[in-house]
């Protein structure tokens, strides 16, 4: 499972955002890889995905999440983005 996160460092949403995911992912020992969205990649996965807001979390080349989750909502969707796609 290839977990993203992309983001706009510059708006504090965002950050917070990108620190809750990758807590999540280092208490489960799981990979996440920030795009930001003003590089050439990020703009490429926007407009592939055709995005619309940010901050998205993105597994496989699917949105899985839009928008900031406090901590308790992003356990609950990554605890089930575990169960779909348990590791190898």
């Amino acid at each position: 499972m290839k977990l993203q996160l992309l983001i706009n460092k510059e708006q504090p949403s965002c950050q917070e955002t990108e620190r809750i995911w990758q807590a999540l992912c280092a208490k489960y020992d799981h990979t996440l890889e920030t795009i930001e969205i003003l590089t050439n990649e990020g703009q490429a996965l926007s407009a592939q995905l055709e995005l619309k807001s940010l901050p998205a979390l993105i597994v496989d080349k699917k949105i899985v999440a839009v928008g900031n989750p406090d901590e308790a909502t992003a356990r609950r969707i990554f605890e089930v983005l575990m169960m779909e796609s348990p590791p190898a």
